[in-house]
């Protein structure tokens, strides 16, 4: 630990870059996003959300020739299916309801 903490990951990412070891930085989510291996791959996509405009979207990791993966619907809103998800659960309207009257959901 106390070697690691001599240098940055950039430094250690350089480092290891001409060396044949399987060594990879950690990324941050913004860097993760943007990486090209990513890209190349499709796997992280814009998606036209109905209320939140585009955003980003990670891809189908699984990849075969030919095959082609499409998203159909936007990911949902927060709670959006709470109510039904209750409901599947054995939850009766009065329970649904009582439970949004206390703020639980």
């Amino acid at each position: 630990e106390a070697i690691f903490k001599e240098r940055t990951r950039d430094e250690w990412g350089d480092l290891f870059s001409n060396i044949d070891a399987c060594c990879t930085p950690v990324l941050e989510l913004h860097e993760a996003i943007e990486d090209k291996h990513l890209r190349a791959r499709d796997m992280v996509f814009d998606l036209d959300h109905p209320v939140e405009g585009k955003i980003k979207q990670l891809g189908f990791p699984i990849k075969f020739e030919g095959s082609n993966f499409e998203v159909k619907l936007p990911p949902p809103m927060w709670g959006e299916h709470t109510e039904e998800i209750l409901a599947e659960l054995g939850y009766c309207a009065d329970d649904i309801e009582r439970f949004k009257a206390r703020k639980i959901i």
